[in-house]
This record gives structure tokens, sequence and C-alpha cells, in this order.
């Protein structure tokens, strides 16, 4: 949960991985509308947003403000589906990007996500196993670091 619109409310991001179609892999954006008679109210707006990330196996995210621009980036943690032998070289597989499998960086650019992962450095091989994600200014230069998990 996270103000992803900065309307001062809390939103859901619902991540999904595992086994089913790219479309049924769809992560889901629920942004919050408040209180209507008494009952939250909320809009699945994960495509408008630019946060659906169809067919990728998201198992966590962390919204924060990489830049430092005073609204929430995202960082996406994806799971990786291939297998492979520990005994064969990995290297090509691990140098090698992979949009389905990969962990991927999203600015907020007034409210709609752009995937800046490639520009950022992020390659995000097919041989992804991590978790998930705990962002903090380790080494205290004011900017906010991630370390996956």
């Amino acid at each position: 949960m996270a103000d992803v619109n900065g309307d001062g409310l809390l939103d859901i991001y619902i991540c999904y991985s595992g086994p089913g179609t790219d479309e049924a892999r769809s992560n889901e954006l629920y942004i919050n509308n408040g209180v209507k008679n008494g009952v939250p109210a909320f809009t699945e707006s994960a495509k408008q947003y630019g946060l659906d990330a169809p067919g990728t196996y998201t198992t966590t995210v962390a919204f924060f403000d990489r830049d430092n621009d005073g609204d929430l980036d995202m960082f996406m943690v994806n799971h990786g589906d291939m297998f492979y032998n520990p005994y064969f070289n990995t290297e090509k597989l691990r140098a090698t990007r992979n949009p389905q499998f990969g962990n991927r960086l999203y600015r907020n650019d007034n409210g709609h996500f752009t995937d800046v992962s490639v520009a950022a450095g992020i390659n995000g091989s097919g041989l992804n196993f991590e978790l998930g994600v705990a962002i903090s200014d380790i080494n205290n230069d004011g900017w906010p670091d991630r370390h996956c998990l």
C-alpha cells in the first residue's frame, strides 16, 4: 500500500506471479477514491498508470522517491521461471536482460509510470530469484538505495 497518486489516500498494488497467461499475470493497482456511503471505494487503474506489467512474475514492489522529485517511483521485483543447471556456465544468461523475469524500475512522470530499467543500469536477467526488496539510504548520501533479497 502506498499513496501512488499523491492525494493523501493509501492505494493498493497487487502483484501476480506463477502459472497462467501473460494477461492473467497483469498486476493490479487500486486507486483509493475515499469513503462513499461508509464504504471505501477503489478503482482498478494499473494500465492507466503504466503499472500493469503483463506477463511478468512479480513477487513484490517498493514505492519510493528514487529521484528526490517529490513523487513516488516504483521498483518491481520479478521472479525467474527458467530452469538452469548450476554446473553449466550461466554467464551469458546473467548478462542478458529478460523483460519478463528481470526486475524493473519505474519513474513517475506526472502520474504515469515509465520503465527506466535499462537507463538506470538494471540488467534483470532470467536467472532472477529474488523475492523481496528493502529501500533505505544505506550510505547516508541523501538518495534511496535498494537491496534485493
